[in-house]
């Protein structure tokens, strides 16, 4: 099952950029049947189903590792791993912040927990450990690989990226603002990508799967065939869980929760 039928043909205004294998998109209608199947507001929180559209066969989230701050500095670490460590039970939709201390313990203010904050997952972006393998793995699941939709949020502050997105109007709306839409092949994720930060939103044109980073989370969603998600499941660098779009990324004022 997919979310939706891709059009036929492709149609898509686009403009030319400096970032090779990259195009910006002048038509917003092209995000249109992500925004019709995301969930609205809720005010108990930030759910699945507001990132990645409803209608695909399975979901899965991807934790972003943390890092090693003591014996081994700088080394990835499994969010089970710390949990082995800390006795937290880690849940479909657990919080990193959560799972540095004891299930039942208060845990500090903010997304780190206990956690030193310089070695926590990265917020808002995937690293590039865990960009790789799941390119690979999706590139086997999309007849289209060589044309995906690559959204990223407007806000960050890159002049390069200011200046291109200055050149049209055309942004996809999301939960946590404007998203500037650009046209390149799956494989400039893995190459010529131009920016630190991974896209927040993006899509083969056959529509066979979406991902989605939320800018303040720690982690990455994906929805698609369930031989896609299984997928991800048994990718064995890529620590995931399978999750439904009625789980939450995130409630309401978790940060300031003790």
């Amino acid at each position: 099952m997919v979310a939706a039928e891709a059009p036929s043909q492709d149609h898509t205004p686009v403009v030319s950029t400096e970032f090779p294998g990259l195009e910006l998109v002048d038509d917003p209608t092209v995000a249109t049947w992500i925004t019709e199947r995301l969930r609205g507001r809720d005010p108990l929180g930030i759910r699945v189903g507001a990132l990645v559209p409803h209608g695909y066969e399975a979901y899965a989230r991807i934790m972003h590792p943390a890092y090693e701050v003591e014996g081994r500095p700088g080394t990835a670490i499994r969010w089970s791993e710390i949990t082995q460590r800390t006795g937290a039970e880690l849940r479909a939709d657990t919080p990193f912040r959560r799972i540095t201390v004891p299930t039942g313990s208060a845990v500090l203010f903010g997304p780190h927990g206990a956690w030193d904050q310089d070695a926590s997952p990265r917020e808002g972006s995937m690293p590039a450990e865990i960009v790789d393998p799941l390119v690979r793995v999706l590139g086997r699941f999309t007849t289209t690989p060589g044309r995906c939709w690559l959204c990223i949020w407007e806000g960050f502050g890159f002049q390069d990226l200011d200046r291109l997105a200055a050149r049209t109007s055309a942004r996809i709306l999301v939960s946590y603002g404007q998203d500037v839409i650009l046209a390149g092949a799956l494989s400039v994720l893995t190459g010529s990508w131009p920016w630190r930060q991974s896209p927040n939103l993006w899509w083969p044109y056959d529509r066979a799967w979406c991902v989605a980073t939320e800018i303040d989370d720690q982690s990455t969603y994906v929805g698609g065939s369930r031989g896609c998600i299984e997928a991800i499941l048994q990718t064995s660098v890529l620590e995931a869980v399978e999750t439904l779009p009625g789980a939450f990324v995130t409630r309401a004022g978790e940060w300031l929760r003790p």
